[in-house]
């Protein structure tokens, strides 16, 4: 699935903790990508909040049962994702 994703980002990565709106804006400058055309897939809810107040699409990752889907998009197995890509991708465009 790795070929799904042109880059990984973390918090050392850009210098910010992820809890901050700056990270995911650090990390849409580095791209140099409009926030409406990014994807941002975690679990939990308060990153998934920075990641929508920078204006990215948002995919909330319950994979492991600790989160209840709080997110239109959402997977719970790894499995689905390729289709929500898919779905978002062809929204995005």
């Amino acid at each position: 699935m790795r070929n799904l994703f042109e880059n990984f980002y973390g918090p050392d990565l850009v210098n910010t903790h992820k809890i901050s709106n700056n990270f995911f804006k650090r990390v849409l400058d580095d791209v140099w990508f409009e926030p409406d055309r990014t994807i941002v897939i975690e679990d939990k809810p308060k990153f998934l909040e920075c990641a929508l107040n920078s204006g990215s699409n948002v995919i909330q990752a319950c994979l492991t049962g600790e989160f209840e889907p709080s997110y239109q998009n959402y997977i719970k197995d790894m499995n689905e994702l390729p289709k929500i890509i898919t779905n978002l991708v062809n929204n995005i465009k």
